[in-house]
């Protein structure tokens, strides 16, 4: 009867945590706002007025900026549309610049992070195919020495590899609730890795199986691409 070796699992994840976002982008009454700023002013401008109009202790005021014996004066309607046009346009901009430069560092930080990503799956992958030549090796009636001993430095090299990546990954995440999830499946991925090695360093005689197992990469690809998808969203709206 054969032995079984069973590489590191975890349960299966059917569906992220970060499949179902919130809208992040700018809601459509505000992005029509923002472009009809002129509009908008003198609207606010014109209710101003009114207020003032209609609040008795301030007509004394509103006379004497807006009548004269000539009459009303339009030409203090215009400066105060103006003046609230130009106030309102510094602080558009200044909000505008804020907003891209959190989206394009965020976009930089996305695109980084999930090339890493990608390398990190790839390379497990490579992992799992290196166990398997070296187990078709180590079944074969003749053990070729020379060649087991080539590919374990290939899966020893891959890991070396893997663990690198998973640090870089992990030391740009902040340790948060929100992150838990991602985290928790970057870490698998080390873990899953080195039991493939405890797999080969378990095989006594060539009888022995191992069970492939790669739920821990399923989860990963799964959580990863909802995770940078919700990024994504949050870039293109400034936050």
């Amino acid at each position: 009867m054969n032995n079984e070796f069973k590489l590191y699992t975890v349960e299966e994840i059917k569906e992220s945590n970060y499949k179902n976002y919130p809208n992040y982008r700018i809601p459509t009454i505000i992005r029509y706002l923002q472009k009809h700023v002129y509009c908008v002013g003198i609207i606010w401008s014109i209710i101003l007025i009114n207020i003032v109009i209609f609040i008795r202790p301030i007509i004394s005021f509103f006379k004497i900026l807006f009548v004269t014996d000539k009459g009303f004066q339009w030409v203090s309607i215009t400066a105060i549309v103006g003046l609230g046009t130009f106030i309102y346009n510094i602080y558009s901009t200044r909000k505008n610049n804020y907003y891209n430069t959190v989206s394009k560092a965020r976009i930089e930080w996305i695109k980084e992070h999930r090339n890493n990503m990608a390398k990190l799956i790839l390379d497990c992958d490579k992992c799992l195919f290196k166990l398997e030549e070296l187990v078709y090796l180590n079944k074969q009636e003749i053990l070729k020495e020379d060649e087991i001993s080539l590919k374990l430095d290939e899966l020893n090299e891959l890991n070396q590899e893997v663990s690198l990546i998973i640090n870089t990954l992990l030391l740009s995440l902040s340790s948060s609730d929100d992150n838990s999830q991602f985290i928790n499946c970057i870490k698998d991925c080390g873990a899953w890795t080195r039991s493939i090695n405890d797999a080969w360093r378990n095989i006594k005689s060539r009888d022995t199986d191992i069970s492939y197992d790669t739920t821990v990469i399923k989860n990963m690809t799964i959580v990863s691409q909802d995770y940078y998808k919700r990024e994504w969203e949050k870039a293109k709206a400034g936050k």
